[in-house]
C-alpha cells in the first residue's frame, strides 16, 4: 500500500508535464492558419518549373521578423523536393514540408531542390 501512495503522485506529475506538449498544435496546422503580417517580397530563380533543379529562394523586406518559415506545395501525387537545410525540417505530409530559417538583417535566401519525378508540372513555394 505504501507503493501506491508513492507512485500515484508521480503518474500525476508525469501528467502535468506531458499534457501541455501533447495538446500543442501540430506546427503544420499553425502555419496552416497564419496569415501572413508586414510587407515582404519572396523571389525565387529560376521561374519555370524543372524536375531536379536547384532554386534559389529570396525573402527581402521582413524587417521587424527574426524567423520565416518556407513551405512547399508541389502538386498532387507528387514528391516535395528538399530544403537545402534538412535539420531544420518538418514533414506535414508525403508531399507537403515546412523549414524555419533565422533572419539576420531583412532579408534571407536558401535554396530547394525540386523533385526529380517527371510527373509534377508545378510547385508553390510559400
Amino acid at each position: 500500500m505504501a507503493w501506491l501512495k508513492l507512485t500515484l503522485p508521480l503518474c500525476f506529475l508525469g501528467a502535468l508535464l506531458v499534457l501541455p506538449a501533447y495538446c500543442q498544435q501540430a506546427p503544420c496546422e499553425v502555419v496552416r492558419k497564419t496569415v501572413p503580417q508586414g510587407s515582404f517580397r519572396l523571389d525565387v530563380e529560376p521561374h519555370d518549373y524543372t524536375p531536379n533543379d536547384i532554386y534559389t529562394v529570396s525573402i527581402t523586406g521582413a524587417e521587424n521578423a527574426s524567423s520565416v518559415i518556407f513551405q512547399i506545395l508541389p502538386s498532387e501525387n507528387s514528391g516535395g523536393g528538399l530544403w537545402e537545410e534538412g535539420n531544420r525540417l518538418v514533414r506535414c505530409s508525403p508531399s507537403e514540408s515546412l523549414m524555419q530559417k533565422n533572419i539576420s538583417g531583412s532579408g534571407i535566401r536558401t535554396r530547394w531542390i525540386s523533385s526529380s519525378s517527371l510527373n509534377v508540372g508545378s510547385a508553390e513555394i510559400r
